[in-house]
């Protein structure tokens, strides 16, 4: 299995030590034959067109509450959609949060600065 998550350079979480977690978690994985791959958004024109959060299956595209909703304890629903969302074209112009790291970084630490 590969599953595929792709984010934006803006979420508070792009940082070193989410650098660590998601590495050691691909390396876990690995062991287990699943694997995971993440990749960051740099531009922010297309940071601040697509706005939605999407889970994307084989056959179906679903609309998902942001994480924070949960934690914040509020109710949201899991939606199918019809939106046209150009995963594979976005995944394309995004970095690698591993090989890429350090040109992430260093464009994160411009948008924080």
């Amino acid at each position: 299995k590969i599953y595929r998550i792709l984010t934006t350079l803006t979420e508070n979480h792009i940082n070193q030590s989410f650098h660590d977690d998601f590495e050691r978690l691909q390396k876990e994985l690995g062991y287990k034959k699943i694997k995971i791959e993440l990749r960051v958004i740099l531009d922010m024109t297309i940071i601040f067109q697509e706005h939605d959060r999407i889970y994307i299956t084989k056959d179906q595209i679903y609309n998902v509450p942001p994480s924070n909703a949960f934690l914040k304890g509020q109710t949201s629903e899991i939606r199918p959609s019809k939106i046209n969302f150009d995963f594979d074209g976005l995944w394309k112009k995004s970095k690698d949060v591993i090989s890429d790291w350090n040109q992430i970084h260093s464009a994160w630490k411009k948008l924080k600065h």
